[in-house]
């Protein structure tokens, strides 16, 4: 009997991994996709703040909502809705992300 074997993910199954995480669609996906952050293990070793300040660099005259980029990325590594981040976290990362652009 034959065995299936499994192939190697494209970059599109990267894709698809980065949009399995709560919280990140398509926008987020497109901007982590644009930082070098194409997948999941990718943006787990990294964590949120460094994640967010890469996204950030790339347009660095706008400045990126951190309750949609921010929050939603620390709540994708936890598997929670980014609302639903703790509140204490939530001063946690931004202190953390204003530390790292001084």
């Amino acid at each position: 009997m034959a065995t299936k074997t499994k192939s190697a993910p494209s970059s599109t199954a990267n894709s698809t991994d980065l949009r399995r995480l709560r919280n990140i669609g398509r926008t987020i996906e497109a901007r982590l996709m644009a930082a070098g952050i194409t997948n999941c293990r990718q943006l787990k070793k990294l964590g949120a703040v460094k994640a967010f300040l890469k996204m950030q660099a790339l347009e660095p005259r706008a400045k990126l909502p951190v309750c949609y980029y921010l929050y939603s990325l620390q709540g994708a590594l936890l598997n929670v809705h980014w609302d639903d981040v703790p509140e204490r976290t939530k001063r946690r990362l931004v202190k953390a992300t204003e530390a790292e652009e001084e």
